[in-house]
């Protein structure tokens, strides 16, 4: 498992491990009323952010390899949203 102090604040307090091979496995639970969603809804749907789906991959790439920064995410595209229902 990992220390979950050093995580970022996207990640932390939720369900991270580390799995064979180096790779990280991060369980997210959304919440309608994290302030992440509350202010970020489509026809009334909280819908998650691109930048904070993006901003979770980074979280867990750097959980993988804390030594290594990540400099750069590009080329990201949303082909279909990320609704939270409840």
């Amino acid at each position: 498992n990992v220390d979950l102090s050093a995580c970022g604040p996207l990640l932390r307090g939720h369900s991270i491990e580390t799995r064979r091979g180096g790779a990280v496995l991060a369980r997210v639970k959304l919440d309608r009323n994290s302030p992440y969603l509350q202010d970020h809804c489509i026809e009334g749907k909280a819908v998650l952010p691109v930048a904070m789906a993006v901003g979770l991959m980074a979280e867990t790439a750097h959980q993988a390899q804390p030594k290594w920064h990540v400099a750069a995410i590009e080329n990201v595209r949303m082909l279909g949203g990320i609704t939270v229902e409840g």
